[in-house]
């Protein structure tokens, strides 16, 4: 019995310690376990913070800076227009043949097909000497003389516009001199009415924004200027220069007399 009891004794002592050794090993599992846990959630953790700030961390060396508004404008609306016109006249200048001291009016007409528009004319591609002399009266609707000059000087100052309203009709008158040199005679002049329009809406300067231009061609012929002529002496002429005064210039020969000084040098050389 004595040897028995012994025995049993030892079995206990025996799974006793087995029992502490499994339950060392538990804790053991357990503390790694939680260590990898820990591990993971700080590890993502991280990585969640760096994809957070991912903008900034990429900006380390440099200087951002960030300012944002935002504004509502309500009630909105564009417009998109046209700016067309076009020119009309009856005819070309009446008469289209005319003789020193003579004159030819033509009427042009301006119709507008879309958005009011302020222009200015001009005139312009010459095609012979002659339209240098000629003289050039203007007017609008029959009122006060636009311009008065020489045909080959009109144009209007662009930063004085004319303001389109209906009607619109301008009255041209070309006038050729008393004094107009016979080489410049029976010669025919040729040109062009140019008219530029430029919007009125927001009141930019002249041309900007939509603009038109348009251009109407014009011919005229010059006539033999025939004077009346006195025959009279050289002595006369010489002495009497208010009578021949109003004819100058004139073409004696090869030279042109344009003043007292030119003809006492003809009367003096004919002697």
């Amino acid at each position: 019995m004595a040897n028995i009891k012994r025995k049993k004794k030892m079995y206990d002592i025996v799974n006793s310690g087995l029992s502490e050794v499994v339950d060392l090993r538990k804790a053991q599992r357990d503390i790694f376990y939680r260590a990898v846990f820990v591990s993971l959630r700080r590890i993502l953790i991280l990585a969640l913070i760096v994809a957070l700030n991912w903008a900034g961390i990429a900006a380390i060396g440099h200087t951002l800076g960030y300012f944002s508004d935002k504004e509502n404008s309500q009630d909105n609306k564009l417009e998109a227009g046209i700016l067309d016109f076009e020119l009309t006249s009856p005819s070309d200048f009446i008469p289209q043949e005319i003789s020193c001291g003579q004159y030819a009016t033509r009427t042009i007409s301006i119709l507008n097909n879309a958005n009011l528009f302020k222009y200015i004319v001009s005139a312009d591609n010459f095609s012979d000497p002659v339209c240098e002399q000629l003289d050039l009266e203007v007017d609008i609707d029959k009122g006060d003389l636009e311009y008065s000059g020489k045909l080959t000087d009109f144009s209007l100052d662009t930063a004085s516009p004319v303001f389109f309203s209906e009607p619109e009709d301008w009255n041209f008158k070309i006038i050729v001199p008393d004094n107009l040199l016979g080489s410049l005679q029976e010669r025919t002049c040729q040109f062009d009415f140019v008219f530029t329009g430029s919007q009125v809406k927001n009141d930019l300067a002249f041309p900007e924004g939509f603009n038109d231009t348009e251009e109407i061609t014009s011919t005229i012929y010059i006539e033999n200027c025939c004077r009346r002529g006195y025959t009279q002496t050289i002595g006369y002429w010489k002495n009497h220069p208010q009578i021949y005064m109003e004819y100058l210039p004139l073409e004696v020969g090869c030279q042109i007399v344009n003043f007292i000084e030119d003809a006492n040098e003809v009367f003096e050389n004919a002697n």
